[in-house]
């Protein structure tokens, strides 16, 4: 075997956030250690014909080149490190004894072909590392090279209100009624609870659906409360109610949310929705039952539905996978746990009360962080290659700022990333999917009503738009018919 033989594939140079010295000193000892070609268990490189001399010979070339290589790119972009993968290929054509080693850019522990004396042979090749930035994310950002691992809540968000906006066209046109409503009921002054009610808003103006406002004092009773839900419950334009949560003190929350249609249910926290939920009743009686988003016949809790909307629009199989669940709370933690269960993940809800919940963590594919603790998971609990779902929104002080303080999640997002294979960042994450489910849910209760007016009109039964419409609803106190509603605020 001689010098000239000795031939590299092509490298290409890739930025990588974080990379330190100490990880390319760690890379370049493994270049030195692990480049190196081994036949597969059937095939030898005696019965090859390669004698002894060249093996050692070929190891050590590859090794120096590719550590030249590691070293060259360091001096000429920094913080950089090639995506270049040294892979080993034999070559020996029929009529030369010459070898060459022809690097390629592949996978991991691939396997290779090599013309031996002009047979063809598999060999096993390993690949001493690779980049840690994955490939593209599957169906919602393409061309994000560098961050291709961080999943985008907010453009996912984006493509899923484009989405809806055509739906909402389309049902206009084929109902021939109005567009999809919304009604937004919100009690007192908090300054939170009015800009989340503002963006939903803003959301459903982008859409084209209809949306009504009813605000109240902080000193509302709860029959007027009641009261105001009992008419939207009649009125064919509104296809979803929301009740701002939380309520004050001195109403029942339970009382006002069980008063609302489970069909117009939009939170999905009414208890025939959360029945339908946890039974895995998904369709009505004698149709097959299905548990991907788009089939349910229910209102499912808009950040649990987006958590999943985001695990399958990034390609992550969720069928026979290990997920762990931080957070056991009625409008996240629970209902996501369902939902994973009911997609056939083997699923573990962790609570402040579980031993070594570090270790749990670590045996899971899909993280879902919904603790309420600022970075409480560390990167060390993450399992490489794990998906993990950041629900969590903690604001920790930070003099750096303008406002002197940061907003972070439940995870260690700047070192969990180098582990994961995809992560929602926060914010950007999950938090833009809460209101694009909330604008699904309206959207689908209004499809839902217009096909079960539809089959009411042609006699083929009662016009409940919903499976869940057909389980009893608690009824509201009897003096609350007696108070009039308070006429939406449309500003």
């Amino acid at each position: 075997m001689h010098a000239g033989g000795l031939v590299v594939g092509q490298a290409t140079s890739r930025r990588l956030p974080g990379l330190t010295a100490e990880l390319h000193r760690q890379r370049l000892v493994h270049l030195f250690m692990d480049v190196e070609v081994q036949a597969d268990s059937s095939e030898s490189f005696a019965s090859a014909g390669v004698r002894r001399e060249d093996r050692l010979g070929l190891r050590w070339r590859c090794a120096c080149v590719a550590g030249l290589l590691l070293l060259l790119s360091q001096a000429v972009t920094g913080a950089a490190a090639f995506a270049f993968v040294p892979r080993v290929v034999l070559h020996r054509t029929a009529d030369t004894s010459d070898w060459r080693a022809v690097g390629k850019q592949r996978g991991t522990q691939q396997r290779s072909r090599a013309l031996v004396a002009g047979e063809r042979r598999v060999f096993e090749t390993r690949t001493v590392w690779k980049s840690s930035t994955s490939g593209n994310t599957a169906g919602a950002m393409d061309g994000e090279q560098e961050n291709a691992k961080i999943i985008d809540g907010k453009a996912t968000a984006a493509a899923i209100r484009a989405e809806l906006k055509a739906e909402v066209e389309a049902h206009v046109q084929s109902s021939g009624g109005p567009p999809p409503g919304l009604a937004v009921v919100l009690v007192g002054d908090r300054r939170d609870s009015a800009t989340y009610v503002r963006m939903k808003k803003k959301a459903c103006d982008e859409i084209g659906v209809s949306s009504f406002g009813f605000d109240f004092p902080e000193d509302v009773t709860q029959d007027t409360l009641l009261a105001c839900v009992g008419e939207l419950n009649s009125r064919p334009d509104v296809h979803g109610i929301l009740v701002q949560l939380p309520l004050p003190k001195h109403i029942d929350e339970q009382s006002v949310l069980q008063a609302i249609t489970p069909s117009k249910d939009v939170d999905g926290l009414h208890p025939a929705n959360v029945a339908a939920l946890c039974t895995g009743r998904t369709r009505a009686p004698g149709q097959a039952a299905s548990w991907q988003l788009k089939d349910l016949d229910f209102h499912v809790p808009c950040t649990p539905q987006g958590c999943i909307e985001l695990l399958d629009r990034y390609g992550v199989e969720i069928s026979g996978k290990r997920a762990v669940v931080l957070g056991r709370s009625n409008i996240v933690g629970i209902p996501v746990s369902m939902l994973l269960m009911h997609r056939d993940a083997t699923v573990t809800m962790t609570h402040s009360k579980t031993v070594d919940i570090a270790s749990v963590v670590r045996e899971a594919d899909i993280v879902v962080c919904a603790a309420g603790r600022a970075e409480m998971v560390k990167a060390d609990w993450i399992k490489p290659g794990a998906a993990v779902i950041d629900v969590g929104i903690n604001s920790v002080d930070d003099a750096t700022t303008k406002k002197g303080y940061r907003l972070v999640g439940d995870v260690d997002f700047k070192a969990a990333k180098e582990v994961a294979a995809k992560i929602t960042p926060v914010p950007g994450g999950v938090g833009p999917m809460t209101i694009a489910m909330l604008l699904r849910n309206t959207v689908n209760g209004a499809t839902r009503a217009a096909a079960a007016a539809a089959v009411a009109a042609a006699g083929g039964g009662s016009a409940g738009s919903g499976l869940t419409d057909n389980l009893p609803v608690p009824p509201p106190d009897s003096s609350s018919d007696k108070v009039a509603a308070p006429t939406p605020n449309t500003e």
